[in-house]
């Protein structure tokens, strides 16, 4: 659902909306595949599981150089 479709569900302004969907996202520490939230499927797929920080840079595992 979007923002503007659950304000107006609740009757509440579209601000208000994301600043509770922002406080939320906060107080579970939530972001893209955080594997405590993900499913086993999302944690296969995951893009940074090939990837690797070198000298500060991230690389992709089969990267040749």
């Amino acid at each position: 659902m979007t923002a503007e479709q659950i304000s107006e569900y609740f009757g509440t302004k579209n601000s208000t909306v994301s600043n509770k969907a922002s406080q939320i996202k906060d107080i579970f520490n939530l972001w893209h595949f955080n594997p405590e939230f993900s499913t086993q499927v999302m944690t296969e797929n995951n893009p940074f599981n090939n990837m690797v920080m070198v000298d500060g840079f991230i690389v992709p595992l089969d990267y040749d150089t």
